[in-house]
């Protein structure tokens, strides 16, 4: 139950974003379109500005289902009987292999690390008021 209730706030959030998002790219061409082009400038980089904070919280949703797709992997590729690292895992735990294990186990942990690095920096990118320390 708890997994279909995460689902559903990750979609609320998305979801709510996207409507920020459309609201605000409406409003911007109502406005250009009834002829506010002296502030078309300053509209456009207002619509940025939202479209920014709007883009922070969909970035944040796509790298934690990130994590959820890394820890998934083992259970799909067992159940599916697929070929892949999660299924050597599992291969490996059954027959003590614990030297494969360690490493895919850290290879999994720097997947998790830059990925959650190539998150931190779109939200520079996408936002130059959050900085890098």
């Amino acid at each position: 139950m708890a997994v279909h209730e995460e689902q559903r706030r990750d979609h609320l959030i998305v979801r709510t974003s996207v409507i920020a998002i459309f609201t605000n790219l409406c409003l911007v061409a109502f406005k250009v379109l009834v002829g506010l082009m002296a502030n078309s400038i300053a509209i456009v980089l207002d619509a940025m500005n939202n479209l920014s904070d709007a883009l922070s919280s969909i970035i944040t949703i796509l790298g934690m289902q990130f994590a959820s797709l890394l820890g998934g992997s083992v259970i799909t590729e067992q159940v599916f009987a697929w070929p892949g690292v999660g299924r050597l895992v599992i291969q490996s735990i059954t027959t003590s292999d614990f030297a494969v294990v360690e490493c895919i186990v850290f290879l999994m942990a720097v997947i998790f690390v830059v990925i959650n690095f190539i998150v931190d920096v779109l939200y520079c990118v996408i936002n130059p008021r959050v900085r890098l320390q």
